[in-house]
């Protein structure tokens, strides 16, 4: 049984955290990389053969898409009417946090 996040626009994916992890040479292609989500594969991405780095930078971007997600859905829930200015300011704080972690995930500097 696959254990699955869904939004509340019904959205569906994987839930996560996702890892980016070399799986061997592909031959003359070049580097395998998988991303799993525990022992569920998510992707299963192969270099180019052209530019033998594009598949790890694929696999790092794909396997931080929920954390972008979660913190674009976050910031976009901040936008609501909230009486609380410090509850919007919060979402924010914290959306923009995990969108920085994210993005230094997909990056490789986590």
């Amino acid at each position: 049984m696959t254990d699955t996040t869904t939004d509340k626009n019904g959205t569906g994916y994987t839930q996560g955290p996702w890892q980016a992890l070399p799986t061997g040479h592909g031959g003359i292609i070049g580097p395998r990389w998988e991303v799993r989500a525990g022992n569920i594969s998510v992707a299963d991405l192969r270099d180019n053969g052209h530019n033998r780095t594009h598949g790890a930078a694929n696999a790092r971007l794909i396997a931080a898409a929920p954390e972008l997600y979660e913190a674009v859905v976050l910031l976009l829930s901040s936008r609501s009417h909230h009486p609380d200015q410090e509850v919007v300011e919060r979402r924010v704080i914290e959306g923009l946090n995990k969108g920085l972690a994210a993005l230094a995930k997909a990056r490789g500097q986590d």
